[in-house]
C-alpha cells in the first residue's frame, strides 16, 4: 500500500518512481534503449570478471555487470582480459551510456534491484544504424556524426558512435597540439566527428574510420596566419622526445617547434615558454623558433 498525497492545486500527486519504473519495465519488455550516467564501479573481491557498475537513470540506480558493458579490447591490449576491461571501465565514470533492462526485482519495494545490459543496446544500435534492411546511417548521405566521449586517457579518447566504439589518438582529435587529452575532454562530452570510411568485416563487425579534427575548422592553420618571423610568442610545451624538436602550442592555437633553446632549463610537457619565431613552415603548418624563456614549469616533472 502507498500514501495518496495532494498537490497544492488539489490534484492527486503520483509517485514519480512509478513512472520511472514503468519506463524501465517497458525497456525490459519491448527492448527499448534507455540512457544514463555511470556513477559507481563496484570492484569484486573474487576477481575482475565480477566487477559491476551503477548507472543512474533518473531517480533509479541500474546495475550493469562488466560482462554486459560491451567493452571490446584491441589487439594491442595485453594481459588479463577482465583486468584490462576493469581499467577501461574505471575511466568511464561520468560517461553517458545506453542500456536495455534485463530484469527488475520488486520483492522489496524499498530496495528495488534493476539489472541491465549495455552490450544489448550497442548491438541493437549497430543493427539499426548499419546492418538492417533500411539502415539509418548512409555514408553517402552523412559525412559527420555525434560521438559520445566514453573514456579519456592522456593521449587518446574512447568514443561511441551509433553503437560502435573506437579509440581516437590525440592527433586525430585536435588541430592544435595538446599535452594531455584529459585537459580538453571528459567522459560525458559529445563531440562531432567526420566519418572517413565505413566497412563490415566477414564476422559482421562494423569498422569506422573517423577524425575529430576534420569535423571542424582547422583553427591551428588559421592561427598560424597571424604569426610572422620576428614575433615573440607564449606557448605551452606539448611533447618532447630525445633528438627531436620541442613541440609547442602557441597561445593563439598555432603549432610550433623549437630545435634550440637559449636557456639552460630543460622544457617539459606542460611548461609555459616564450618562443622567438624565426620561420614559418607552410608545408607542415608550423612556426619554427627558439625557446628564450621558461615562464612557468609544470610541477609534475
Amino acid at each position: 500500500m502507498s500514501m495518496l498525497t495532494i498537490n497544492k492545486d488539489g490534484t492527486p500527486s503520483y509517485n514519480e518512481v512509478n513512472y520511472v519504473l514503468h519506463e524501465l519495465e517497458d525497456s525490459r519488455i519491448k527492448r527499448h534503449i534507455l540512457s544514463g550516467i555511470i556513477t559507481d564501479m563496484e570492484v569484486s573481491d573474487i576477481g575482475a570478471k565480477n566487477t559491476n557498475c551503477r548507472v543512474r537513470y533518473k531517480n533509479q540506480s541500474v546495475l550493469i555487470p562488466i560482462s554486459e558493458m560491451g567493452i571490446e579490447l584491441s589487439n594491442n591490449d595485453n594481459g588479463d582480459e577482465w583486468v584490462r576491461k576493469t581499467q577501461i571501465l574505471s575511466k568511464m565514470l561520468g560517461a553517458v551510456v545506453d542500456f536495455i533492462v534485463r530484469g527488475i526485482d520488486r520483492d522489496d519495494p524499498d530496495d528495488i534491484h534493476i539489472v541491465a545490459s549495455r552490450a544489448d543496446a550497442l548491438r541493437k544500435k549497430r543493427f539499426e544504424y548499419f546492418t538492417s534492411n533500411d539502415p539509418i546511417f548512409d555514408i553517402e548521405k552523412y559525412d559527420k556524426a555525434e560521438a559520445r566521449v566514453i573514456a579519456v586517457s592522456q593521449q587518446s579518447a574512447r568514443l561511441e558512435i551509433c553503437g560502435v566504439e573506437l579509440t581516437l589518438p590525440m592527433n586525430e582529435l585536435f588541430w592544435s597540439w595538446v599535452a594531455d587529452v584529459r585537459e580538453h575532454l571528459s567522459p560525458g562530452d559529445v563531440i562531432p566527428v567526420k566519418i572517413l570510411d565505413e566497412s563490415v568485416d566477414e564476422e559482421g563487425n562494423i569498422k569506422l574510420r573517423v577524425s575529430g579534427k576534420e569535423a571542424v575548422k582547422n583553427t591551428a592553420a588559421l592561427a598560424l596566419k597571424k604569426i610572422h618571423a620576428g614575433n615573440k610568442c607564449v606557448g605551452v610545451v606539448t611533447h618532447i622526445e630525445e633528438n627531436q624538436p620541442v613541440f609547442i602550442r602557441l597561445e593563439n592555437g598555432a603549432n610550433a617547434i623549437a630545435h634550440n633553446s637559449r636557456v639552460n632549463t630543460v622544457a617539459y610537457p606542460g611548461d609555459i615558454v616564450t618562443l622567438a619565431i624565426n620561420d614559418i613552415n607552410e608545408e607542415k603548418q608550423t612556426a619554427v623558433g627558439v625557446i628564450t624563456n621558461v615562464i612557468k614549469q609544470n610541477k609534475e616533472f
